[in-house]
């Protein structure tokens, strides 16, 4: 009598999932970003591969969401497309982490289950000085200058200047060689000095204000501010020992005209 028996073979073999790279570099201008999900094998049957979103980006620099990646059976691999936003906000290098959760009809390949993109900023505060030139009278007190970023940087901006000009910078104003910082997130920085009002007869002036180097941002092309400073000192003339009479024999009347102070030129009566 024969007889027939049946006999089940178990597969051993469980398909492994992994990205196809570990890790990516790129602008935050790139626009499009294709990550593959691969299998070590072809599974018989569909294959759903859960992932989570997490890192350094968030809704403003991508449009991905945590979510769900299919291999169909028989197919070894998938394309998850990554639409990356280019922003206009100064912000250091962040990254887009992706992590598999537990697949459906797959294992996860735990050498290789996370993969990293590192977005490198592309926008670049430039400096500049609100306005090239001002006038003002040399008894304004203080004169104020003011710097501004085209948009805010995420870190200290220091900014160096130099002063230059025909105006004295002891005698004229106190405004000086030196820096200043623009703290995170603002826009702007006031320089303010003061202005002295001496009692010499003096043409206009000129303070020359140019930035040198900016850290952390670039200089822009409104980079140098002239402030022009207008005298505001006339001498007084007046007649000196005219006197109260003279005999008609005297052919010349001497007369003289005196100055309070000295002129920076020629004084015409």
């Amino acid at each position: 009598m024969n007889q027939i028996k049946e006999i089940i073979i178990t597969d051993n073999d469980v398909p492994l999932v992994s990205w196809s790279k570990s890790s990516q570099n790129a602008n935050e201008n790139i626009g499009l970003i294709n990550v593959t999900a691969k299998l070590t094998i072809p599974s018989y049957t569909d294959v759903t591969i859960p992932y989570v979103v997490s890192g350094t980006t968030d809704s403003n620099d991508h449009q991905l969401n945590d979510g769900n990646l299919s291999i169909p059976k028989g197919v070894t691999s998938t394309i998850l497309d990554i639409n990356i936003i280019d922003d206009n906000t100064d912000e250091p290098s962040e990254t887009l982490i992706l992590t598999f959760g537990t697949p459906v009809n797959a294992a996860v390949n735990s050498s290789n289950n996370t993969f990293i993109l590192t977005l490198a900023d592309n926008e670049n505060p430039q400096l500049n000085w609100k306005y090239l030139t001002q006038t003002l009278n040399e008894n304004a007190g203080t004169i104020t200058l003011t710097a501004n970023l085209t948009i805010p940087a995420y870190t200290d901006v220091i900014v160096e200047y130099t002063v230059a000009g025909s105006a004295d910078k002891t005698i004229d104003h106190q405004l000086i060689n030196g820096n200043v910082t623009i703290p995170a997130g603002s826009t702007s920085i006031t320089i303010t000095s003061q202005i002295v009002d001496d009692e010499t007869v003096e043409p206009v002036e000129e303070i020359i204000v140019s930035i040198t180097n900016v850290t952390n941002a670039s200089k822009g092309l409104s980079d140098t501010h002239t402030a022009k400073i207008t005298d505001n000192d006339l001498p007084v003339v007046k007649w000196q020992n005219i006197p109260l009479s003279l005999s008609e024999s005297n052919s010349v009347i001497p007369l003289t005209l005196t100055m309070d102070k000295v002129s920076y030129t020629s004084v015409s009566l």
